[in-house]
């Protein structure tokens, strides 16, 4: 019984994720004149979206225990992992197309500084929104894919340890890593190097844009980068 509830979280936990990161980007798009409210709405929605974020994460492992005999598992928990790293490549290219970081300016030559700079904030507005709609069709569409299909297990274990998975309670198991200083030091570690690349990488346009490095630039470099991150991790999994 416990082997079997703990299947079926699997299927639970990505349906929860695929919600709440449909749900994080839905009040991203809610329109609102005043500015206090829309930035608890968009904050609130980034919140939802990176709280899924735990489950994707932790979530590689036990499919590709489920799903794959152990030649494989190594291989599919790498490409697990790194689809979300393949995600933020995609965001880094397709990013700056849809929101170039410079825009056309007005084509009226006697216009004043004060009236471009409002015409160019609301075109830069209405290209962010564009994009965060383009997001929340892709997630909506996740969603209902994994609300159609997502088997809780295959019809047949891929070997005899995908059938007999480890069923420590979460209380249980979250003790024991505590008091676990290997696993503290390598935990401390990888979130140290993950903060520092995560914030570097997220500023990546604003840090170029002062050697003069266009967004478009900047975005190819970021997703080319991070490219050969994912393809080297999925190489060294294998």
């Amino acid at each position: 019984m416990k082997h079997l509830s703990l299947i079926i979280g699997l299927r639970v936990s990505v349906l929860l994720t695929t919600f709440l990161t449909v749900l994080g980007k839905g009040l991203q798009v809610i329109p609102s004149r005043d500015t206090t409210m829309r930035t608890v709405l968009i904050n609130l929605g980034q919140f939802f979206c990176m709280a899924s974020g735990t489950v994707a994460l932790g979530a590689p492992p036990l499919v590709s225990a489920t799903w794959f005999p152990p030649s494989e598992r190594t291989t599919a928990t790498a490409i697990g992992t790194l689809a979300g790293s393949f995600g933020i490549a995609a965001a880094f290219a397709v990013g700056p197309a849809m929101v170039p970081g410079v825009v056309a300016q007005t084509n009226v030559s006697n216009a004043s500084i004060s009236n471009r700079t409002r015409n160019l904030a609301k075109l830069i507005d209405h290209q962010i929104l564009q994009y965060t709609y383009f997001e929340l069709g892709l997630c909506t569409a996740v969603f209902f894919c994994a609300l159609v299909y997502f088997p809780a297990r295959p019809p047949l274990p891929p070997s005899l340890t995908s059938s007999i998975l480890h069923t420590e309670s979460t209380k249980a198991s979250l003790k024991k890593v505590i008091k676990n200083r290997q696993f503290l030091l390598l935990a401390t570690i990888t979130a140290l190097i993950f903060g520092v690349y995560y914030g570097w990488m997220s500023m990546l346009g604003v840090f170029l844009d002062k050697f003069h490095v266009d967004a478009v630039t900047a975005g190819w470099l970021g997703c080319s980068s991070t490219l050969a991150g994912v393809a080297s991790g999925i190489i060294v999994g294998r």
